[in-house]
């Protein structure tokens, strides 16, 4: 990767907006503070528990959804599947599992997840999320835009 290409993909092109569900306060506010820190990022109010997130990624639609896993009444696997019953895989944002067992990544992974991260984690490992989520966000949004331009060409020769 040239360092224009390095640039480029952590410089970010668009405010991302982030939602954080998990069941420990110091757990939520310290990583809601880590995310806001960077750059392109505006945190939303974080959730309590699986119910409120699920209630919150409705009204809000969050670019990106960081799930604990363990959480009182609704898991954050839970959340996700209810999510995915109920919306096409382009109109969910996109989910971060953070929890402090490494046990649930294959099964995140299977749930379309973009990252895992293993509690404790450092700035720099949620930085290197964000590149992630940061291009795969860009990614999202050219594979809507060119279904939009192919559907006004469709409609305009039709």
């Amino acid at each position: 990767m040239t360092s224009d290409e390095s640039n480029s993909a952590t410089t970010p092109t668009a405010t991302l907006t982030a939602l954080v569900a998990d069941d420990e306060a110091i757990a939520r506010d310290g990583l809601g503070h880590i995310l806001a820190a960077l750059d392109g990022i505006e945190v939303l109010p974080g959730a309590r528990n699986g119910r409120e997130a699920i209630k919150m990624i409705r009204a809000n639609r969050p670019d990106v959804v960081f799930l604990d896993v363990e959480m009182p009444d609704v898991n954050g696997m839970d959340v996700v599947r209810t999510l995915q019953e109920e919306a096409p895989p382009e109109e969910l944002p996109i989910f971060v599992f953070v929890t402090a067992y490494s046990s649930y990544a294959i099964e995140a992974f299977n749930l379309a997840a973009s990252d895992y991260l293993v509690k404790p984690f450092t700035d720099a490992r949620i930085a290197r999320c964000m590149d992630r989520v940061r291009r795969l966000h860009a990614r999202i949004r050219a594979e809507r835009l060119s279904q939009a331009v192919l559907s006004l060409a469709r409609n305009d020769f039709a």
